[in-house]
């Protein structure tokens, strides 16, 4: 008996599924006024989509700023004039150190360091254009599939208020160096100065996936939601800006003995493949079996995936039975155009390469705004 009744919900359970399976069959068999649960796609079930609009996005200011640290010591008159290494004079302690000198000397210009301006990513996101292809399968009625790819092409230029900061560092080198060289036995001096900003792809790709919820059917405007996700991944290199400062000098009575140093400094943006939810909403009209148009609007929401990266590399022109001078401050600047003098210069090597001066963290948002025309077969 016991087990007569464990054997009854399993041939139930055998006897429901059989008749799930032969259901179409009994439903056919009815009379044709029993309308099914679930309404079947009417029409083509492919459509192919092409569109174009425009795109804006916004970048994330949340990130993690970072300045390279101070360079090592190297050999000084005394333990009363220290000195130490820097890749550079535009930002961090190299910077702080070109203050001090003058400071010390009583000399007013001082360098605008790019600290501030490094401080945030840089970027700026404008309006552009989108361009895209959508395949989608209609599952029922009411809700379709797709797969979209969109390129967006002006995305992620410098932003004119890094510029501006990077121009105010570029011409307060200038300044500072004029100013530190006026104060001291120095001839013959040239202080100058470059910046030159290279335009890079500013294009990324989305390749997203979604579902379409309908609200109706047939002829006529037919209103819809849109949610899915992604990738974004950026195409090419983006922009980058270099700059450069240069001085020379003879410290008087030596005016065979000629200093020349170059700062070279390149602050460009880099950016990897990001996953991006999706969400949206848009109009379609069925213009006939074969074709139709739409309106559409998405937000791709996701981590901010660019940093900003400092390239330095000090370039300090030796020669032969060359000399060096120190400044003889707290902290010491010295130039050396001679390894046999037993120093070294301040600016000096080892260079930085790809130094993450910010990483992104924040949150990102693209917004699309698309007209499209598709084809159904």
């Amino acid at each position: 008996m016991r087990d007569t009744l464990r054997r009854r919900p399993t041939h139930g359970f055998v006897i429901w599924f059989m008749a799930m399976l032969l259901a179409p069959a009994s439903v056919s068999a009815q009379a044709a006024g029993a309308p099914p649960r679930q309404s079947a796609p009417s029409g083509p079930r492919w459509e192919v989509e092409g569109h174009g609009g425009l795109s804006r996005g916004t970048a994330g200011s949340d990130g993690s700023p970072a300045l390279p640290a101070a360079g090592a010591p190297i050999p000084s008159l005394s333990p009363l004039y220290p000195s130490r290494r820097t890749a550079s004079w535009f930002f961090g302690d190299g910077a702080a150190m070109l203050n001090s000198v003058n400071a010390e000397f009583g000399v007013g210009a001082r360098i605008t360091p790019l600290d501030a301006a490094m401080q945030s990513l840089g970027l700026d996101y404008t309006s552009a254009a989108v361009l895209g292809v959508r395949v989608r399968r209609v599952l029922t009625d009411r809700w379709s599939a797709e797969i979209s790819v969109d390129l967006l092409p002006g995305s992620g230029e410098i932003s004119q208020e890094f510029l501006t900061a990077v121009e105010e560092s570029r011409r307060t080198f200038e300044s500072a160096f004029r100013g530190l060289f006026d104060s001291g036995p120095f001839d013959a001096v040239n202080v100058f100065t470059l910046l030159d900003s290279s335009g890079g792809s500013a294009r990324e790709l989305a390749l997203t996936g979604a579902v379409n919820w309908h609200f109706g059917s047939g002829g006529g405007f037919v209103p819809y939601l849109t949610f899915g996700g992604g990738m974004i991944s950026g195409l090419g290199s983006l922009s980058s800006v270099e700059l450069e400062g240069s001085y020379e000098f003879v410290v008087f009575p030596a005016p065979d003995v000629r200093f020349h140093e170059t700062d070279r400094v390149r602050l460009r943006f880099e950016r990897s493949a990001t996953l991006a939810g999706l969400a949206g909403a848009g109009v379609r009209r069925n213009v006939s079996d074969r074709w139709g148009f739409k309106i559409d609007g998405r937000v791709l929401i996701g981590r901010e995936n660019s940093r900003l990266l400092i390239d330095a590399a000090p370039v300090v022109d030796l020669r032969a039975a060359g000399d060096y001078f120190e400044m003889e401050t707290n902290p010491n600047i010295q130039f050396s155009n001679d390894p046999a003098t037993g120093r070294v210069s301040t600016l000096s090597e080892p260079p930085l390469a790809g130094f993450v001066a910010f990483k992104g963290t924040g949150i990102q948002t693209r917004v699309l705004i698309s007209g499209g025309v598709f084809i159904r077969f």
